[in-house]
């Protein structure tokens, strides 16, 4: 089964020099089966890497991916990233899932905008899974806030 995070698009102040970050892909753990309940560690990058605790077996039918946002504002100015500290993931139904421990491939303190006016910002975090956790696509939703320094 597959679990996945959405982030909506966000902009920011008007008199801000960053002036939006756009969602490009969705943050994606990919495949994976659970007997005794795990973790699954996504380093934040254009390549995906997943690291699987005891207890959790990673399949390869459904890639990993990041979440990858592009930053965009006046080139050379700098901003901040704000990353949620845990969110839930649902099935829809009663079955849920968490993910934490985000992190970001770009310093989350001053972060700068290069010549060009756009930068990628990969997004990865740890979910964490249940034993035997049930099948199915769990989603939801997390927030990244840039902030103008």
């Amino acid at each position: 089964f597959s679990s996945r995070r959405r982030h909506t698009r966000s902009l920011c102040d008007w008199s801000s020099d960053v002036c939006s970050s756009d969602l490009v892909d969705d943050l994606a753990f990919g495949n994976f089966m659970s007997t005794t309940g795990g973790t699954i560690a996504l380093a934040p990058g254009a390549t995906a890497t997943r690291t699987a605790s005891a207890g959790v077996t990673l399949g390869a039918t459904a890639p990993a991916t990041a979440a990858k946002f592009t930053v965009g504002g006046t080139a050379g100015s700098t901003f901040s990233i704000t990353l949620p500290a845990t969110v839930s993931l649902s099935d829809g139904g009663t079955n849920t899932m968490s993910v934490g421990s985000f992190t970001s491939d770009l310093d989350l303190a001053a972060a700068t905008i290069p010549a060009g006016g756009t930068v990628d910002m990969y997004v990865g975090g740890t979910l964490t899974v249940g034993a035997a956790q049930a099948n199915g696509a769990y989603t939801g939703t997390f927030d990244v806030s840039v902030n103008y320094n």
